[in-house]
């Protein structure tokens, strides 16, 4: 078995947006573009013994932090949201994608 940790039960995380009108749309309540940027991670309190690759608490070198762009449509069925986004300070081993697409609203 393999003894890595996944998940945690203290997680941070955070973001900031900077929203542009986008030129050449005429209903700008139905479209909307942003620059980003967010970061945080997933730590824990309470390690498995015998799982000498968890640390219990929080270390803050440990955030991750991407920047991107998204664009957002607004149909009446659902928001649909394409992102794409850079990795500003991954690891080896991080698991990097940087498209992404998304239906409804994400918390």
């Amino acid at each position: 078995a393999d003894p890595s940790p996944i998940g945690g039960n203290i997680k941070i995380e955070y973001g900031a947006e900077l929203l542009i009108p986008m030129p050449f749309v005429q209903s700008q309540d139905a479209f909307r573009a942003s620059l980003f940027i967010d970061g945080g991670n997933v730590f824990t309190d309470a390690c498995r013994s015998g799982n000498a690759n968890c640390a219990n608490g929080v270390d803050l070198d440990d955030l991750r932090y991407a920047a991107g762009i998204d664009i957002t449509w607004i149909t009446p069925l659902a928001p649909l949201s394409f992102s794409y986004a850079w990795p500003l300070n991954a690891r080896e081993g991080d698991l990097e994608k940087n498209f992404a697409f998304t239906i409804g609203i994400g918390y």
